[in-house]
């Protein structure tokens, strides 16, 4: 494991100001989005902290933060990355299709022309990098933009603080739904309703769109846990 790479990453992305526990939950974070450490893996904490050569003392909070988010859980023999099941799944996109629904909703009301229009640039970026064939990890990132712009739109801290506990759960689904053809296709269609209808502030049009892009979002998730074999369902 090459945790030098996502020290290199966290700085980039928020400094070299984090308390220690924190910017080492965040490297593990980052490692386990970029699938480096898999869902299931078992984690031995005298190996982590030799590895990310770290006390006793940060790394204990890194992991209790992890704990916290949800990423790590208990079982019979120690501490383990979270594995999602088909249940899991549906309940957190289904948590999911509320809570954007709510702040796509908040956006359409609140945005200003310049949030509209930047919507709109990065709806338009992602549109053209779907054209062009783009790697799925590229539009993963572009997709992650777009829903954070709404995000930042919607005006509520509440929404944020909810958002951003999500997202970090959402790191444990592993492959984007980018690699479906299928899905490439739809999602292009649905942020171009979502999108319209944030550009026309209507309301109601804008919730439902984002609902509708969700629940298409959980079939081809739970398209992927069947034909990559993922899930741990009972067969």
């Amino acid at each position: 494991m090459d945790w030098s790479k996502f020290d290199a990453e966290i700085t980039d992305q928020y400094g070299d100001k984090l308390p220690v526990a924190q910017r080492f939950r965040h490297m593990v974070l980052a490692a386990i989005a970029a699938r480096a450490l898999l869902p299931g893996t078992r984690i031995i904490e005298t190996e982590l902290g030799y590895q990310l050569q770290v006390s006793r003392t940060p790394l204990n909070g890194a992991i209790a933060g992890l704990k916290t988010d949800g990423i790590l859980r208990h079982d019979d023999d120690g501490i383990r990355i979270r594995q999602l099941d088909w249940s899991a799944v549906t309940n957190l996109y289904g948590m999911r299709a509320t809570l954007e629904g709510m702040t796509a909703r908040h956006a359409a009301q609140h945005a200003s022309h310049a949030e509209k229009n930047v919507i709109n640039e990065i709806h338009q970026d992602e549109t053209q990098m779907i054209s062009q064939g783009a790697d799925p990890d590229e539009l993963a990132k572009i997709n992650m933009r777009f829903h954070a712009s709404i995000l930042a739109a919607a005006g509520n801290p509440f929404l944020t603080e909810s958002f951003d506990r999500l997202s970090r759960l959402l790191i444990l689904h592993g492959l984007t739904a980018y690699t479906l053809p299928s899905q490439v296709r739809d999602i292009t269609k649905e942020h171009q309703s979502i999108n319209a209808a944030i550009q026309s502030s209507n309301l109601e049009k804008t919730e439902e769109a984002m609902k509708i892009y969700l629940m298409h979002g959980l079939e081809a998730r739970l398209q992927l846990m069947a034909e990559l074999n993922i899930s741990d369902l009972d067969y």
